[in-house]
């Protein structure tokens, strides 16, 4: 394995794990299906952002599998090399988390609450919350799902309150993502809320040996509808656990605690379409 044209400068811790987490995803699909015996790794910083690249002399992956990593936003070939965009507007992406920040705080303060009233009713510690409302750390899915569920909010209706109003047509390009690198979990709003409309639709994608529970949904008895697109999920929700495969579709209306996680070994993608009671 080789590596080359690597950042002078340090980058962000969390660049660094999504770099990291989708070298891992690469290797492994270079050594189970590429047959290469070289490997070239470039990693490069530029004012719009960070670009990995991975270059090999094997027979490569069949072109439905490229842009699928973890953390890859666009893939592109130019013989055995792809290349990954991570977070190709790391200004944006700041701006997103900013704002989430504010609005997390925005959401306490109308309900007249402290933080140690909300540490109590969302099972977070009140340093946590202190944090998460500074913007001095990114909310995880578990913390975000805890939140949401306190504020009667949705994921992706907090979310959607924290970016600019949604045209009726929504380009993939402008889809906003969410990235929990410590979970393994990204999660795409495809079709975010919009005021009138009950429904939405997300794609999330799990890493092998990701877990994530949530100990309530945000609005009971909300309904949801999962079809798996790629890979297998095992789901938990009302105490029934049941696995989801390619092309299986999951239906449930939710009441209590829910869970998912990726046994493995391929991530899995799937479409989640969630509508209000």
């Amino acid at each position: 394995m080789e590596t080359w044209a690597l950042p002078a400068a340090d980058v962000p811790s969390r660049l660094s794990r999504a770099v990291l987490t989708t070298v891992h995803e690469a290797l492994s699909n270079v050594e189970r299906h590429g047959g290469a015996g070289t490997v070239s790794i470039a990693v490069t910083v530029g004012g719009n952002g960070l670009r990995l690249t991975i270059s090999d002399n094997g027979t490569g992956l069949a072109d439905r599998q490229a842009g699928r990593g973890i953390v890859s936003s666009g893939a592109c070939h130019a013989g055995q090399s792809r290349m990954w965009d991570i977070f190709p507007d790391m200004r944006q992406a700041e701006e997103v988390e900013a704002r989430l920040a504010e609005r997390l705080a925005e959401l306490r303060v109308e309900r007249g609450w402290s933080l140690d009233e909300l540490a109590s009713r969302a099972g977070i510690s009140r340093s946590t919350l202190s944090r998460l409302e500074r913007g001095e750390i990114s909310p995880t899915a578990t913390l975000l799902g805890k939140l949401c569920a306190v504020y009667e909010r949705t994921m992706s209706r907090l979310l959607a309150e924290v970016e600019s109003e949604p045209p009726q047509v929504v380009r993939a390009g402008a889809q906003a993502v969410w990235r929990d690198e410590a979970s393994g979990f990204v999660r795409r709003s495809v079709s975010p809320p919009h005021p009138g409309l009950r429904g939405e639709v997300v794609e999330g994608t799990l890493r092998p040996g990701a877990d994530i529970s949530y100990d309530e949904p945000p609005v009971p008895g909300l309904e949801q509808h999962i079809w798996v697109l790629e890979g297998a999920v095992e789901i938990t929700a009302n105490g029934h656990v049941d696995t989801v495969e390619a092309g299986d579709c999951l239906r449930f209306r939710l009441w209590g605690a829910s869970r998912f996680r990726c046994p493995g070994p391929d991530p899995v993608r799937y479409a989640l379409l969630i509508v209000l009671p």
